[in-house]
């Protein structure tokens, strides 16, 4: 048996694939500190998390995915709407705890 791991180059292909296959308009994969690759109709690639000093981990998923469909609703290309999730993810690995990212701290 395998170690389950999957190589990067197979985590593209197949992430491509669904898009290709009319499965997903898009599909975005969160690799953690190494980013999160996305792909649409059009493109696909990286986006890589900022450097930060991680406090927790606790909600940084479902801040990414809020962060996305706050995108989606707010910008023009699904790169910005990713763009945005990889931010509110991040935001939220600097706080601790449970705590999550409030906008009014970085203003």
């Amino acid at each position: 048996m395998g170690s389950g791991k999957v190589s990067a180059a197979r985590m593209e292909e197949f992430t491509v694939q669904l898009v290709k296959d009319n499965n997903a308009e898009v599909v975005v994969v969160s690799l953690g500190t190494k980013g999160t690759f996305w792909a649409d109709r059009e493109t696909s690639g990286y986006i890589m998390s900022p450097v930060i000093e991680v406090n927790s981990a606790v909600g940084a998923g479902d801040s990414m995915v809020a962060g996305i469909v706050y995108g989606l609703i707010n910008y023009e290309n699904n790169y910005e709407a990713v763009v945005c999730g990889v931010a509110a993810g991040t935001a939220a690995t600097i706080t601790p705890g449970t705590e999550l990212c409030r906008q009014r701290r970085y203003r």
